[in-house]
């Protein structure tokens, strides 16, 4: 009876956000979760048992959180990382103080390919279109034409398709922005099975590398701007 009033006082203390103390079975004294201290295995505690502020109920840190401990009580003050802001932190591959693309840490704080593409139209027009693609598809050759940022951006970015499918009986776009998956673009040059099998760049022209089709998905996750 006693175990089940204390897991009951336990119970009430969290769900009030107040700080309060565990007993071990050997019933000593634990440190007090909420109260501020990080003691024994937590790896946090902002002085509430509030979760969804980056330290949980039970003092664990929560996934996209960053928490900073300091010797002031809260020990610990969390947050979200801010890309661009400089600081690298928590999923941050990199931070350099702003969201250019282009400049070797992406607008998402990822590192850049080292192999030049960016993922921005110029580059991958740069990379892939112009050296590669436009061979075939220029004006009066196979659509779309891509033999110029300005024509692959009209020709790809809000166009249907009319070939791949959106997976409800319709066409998906060349070109949906912010949404690489449901991109025809994306499915061709990854074989994907909304193209019908098809693969882009045709045979005996090998296929793009793991770095280009990245770009051209970043590019795309960013709302593949003009």
């Amino acid at each position: 009876m006693t175990r089940f009033r204390g897991t009951l006082i336990l119970a009430i203390a969290a769900a009030s956000g107040l700080a309060y103390w565990g007993c071990a079975e050997n019933g000593s004294l634990m440190d007090a979760c909420g109260d501020g201290i990080i003691a024994g295995t937590d790896p946090c505690d902002d002085g509430n048992t509030a979760s969804g502020d980056g330290c949980s109920v039970n003092c664990k840190l929560e996934p996209g959180f960053v928490c900073v401990t300091q010797g002031s009580v809260p020990n610990s003050v969390c947050h979200r990382p801010t890309c661009g802001d400089g600081l690298e932190e928590g999923f941050e591959q990199c931070d350099d103080g702003n969201l250019t693309p282009g400049d070797g840490c992406s607008a998402s704080c990822t590192v850049e390919s080292p192999t030049g593409i960016q993922p921005t139209l110029a580059s991958i027009q740069q990379y892939v279109f112009s050296p590669i693609c436009a061979s075939c598809h220029y004006p009066g050759g196979s659509i779309p034409s891509l033999n110029s940022i300005e024509i692959s951006y009209a020709e790809l970015v809000n166009v249907e398709s009319f070939f791949c499918s959106n997976g409800s009986g319709g066409y998906a776009k060349r070109v949906e922005p912010y949404q690489p998956d449901a991109s025809c673009l994306v499915m061709v040059i990854e074989g994907a099975q909304g193209a019908g099998g098809l693969s882009m760049p045709p045979s005996p022209i090998r296929p793009l590398n793991a770095d280009q089709k990245e770009a051209i998905r970043e590019w795309i996750t960013l709302g593949a701007a003009p």
